[in-house]
């Protein structure tokens, strides 16, 4: 494998920050550095934290989280020049996607498979935040940019593997840069968190808040199930189509 290790960013309040550049894709093209970032929320972000932000020169921030989550959790980093675009990969509703979903009785296995479940739904019912994700790479003027979701895991992690997907990026590079977020999940202790230890277990709590292999797997399955390859599922679902997808290459992939 080629996932170079020294590509996570500490930006001080906001867990789970890497730049997606340094993996080799197609023809052996490197991903660039500095240009496509993401991350977990910016709720708790802190001055210093503001700082790496400002000096990384972000012009975009795509946040795929539910209204929802965005009232309890607010972004805290605004700058004039920065375009924040929210694109709800999850429908709002009183209490969650995830939080309506869990119950004293959910166990370890139960976890594993609704966060699968989740997982597969990204290429199904809620491909379209994902398909709008894509249509800022027509335009440079939108990067260096940054994605995210709450934990920056499942949807971050989807759409971070889209892009390496149109780049060329192997399976087992995409594979290991989704499993990096293992290390990086939101802490047991913050209060959003907290609360769920209310209603679930601790273990079954730990399923959901990191990542096991399986996840991404049964999205990629699903695409394959039911596109027959990735190339088909980008350019028919995501609308990637090879025009778009040079576009995406030539920004994103540097010279040999």
């Amino acid at each position: 494998m080629s996932v170079p290790a020294n590509r996570e960013i500490d930006v001080p309040g906001v867990k789970n920050f890497r730049d997606l550049g340094g993996l080799i894709g197609e023809s052996g093209k490197r991903v660039r550095r500095g240009l496509i970032f993401r991350s977990a929320k910016f709720d708790k972000i802190t001055p210093e934290g503001e700082a790496v932000l400002d000096a990384l020169g972000i012009r975009t921030i795509v946040d795929f989280r539910s209204p929802g989550e965005q009232r309890r959790n607010p972004t805290r980093y605004e700058r004039g020049n920065v375009r924040r675009l929210h694109l709800p990969v999850f429908a709002d509703t009183p209490e969650g996607f995830f939080e309506e979903r869990l119950s004293p009785g959910l166990t370890p296995q139960g976890a594993l498979a609704l966060m699968e479940e989740a997982n597969r739904s990204f290429a199904r019912e809620r491909c379209t935040a994902f398909r709008d994700f894509f249509t800022l790479f027509d335009n440079p003027e939108n990067f260096p940019l940054v994605f995210h979701c709450t934990g920056g895991k499942d949807r971050t992690g989807f759409a971070a593997a889209m892009i390496y997907s149109v780049l060329g990026v192997s399976d087992a590079d995409i594979r290991a840069d989704f499993l990096l977020s293992q290390k990086n999940t939101i802490p047991r202790t913050e209060r959003s968190v907290h609360r769920f230890l209310e209603i679930v277990p601790a273990e079954t709590l730990e399923v959901l808040l990191t990542v096991f292999p399986q996840f991404l797997d049964a999205a990629l399955t699903e695409i394959n199930n039911a596109w027959g390859t990735r190339e088909r599922f980008l350019r028919e679902t995501l609308e990637i189509t090879p025009e778009r997808a040079e576009k995406i290459r030539q920004l994103l992939l540097a010279e040999k």
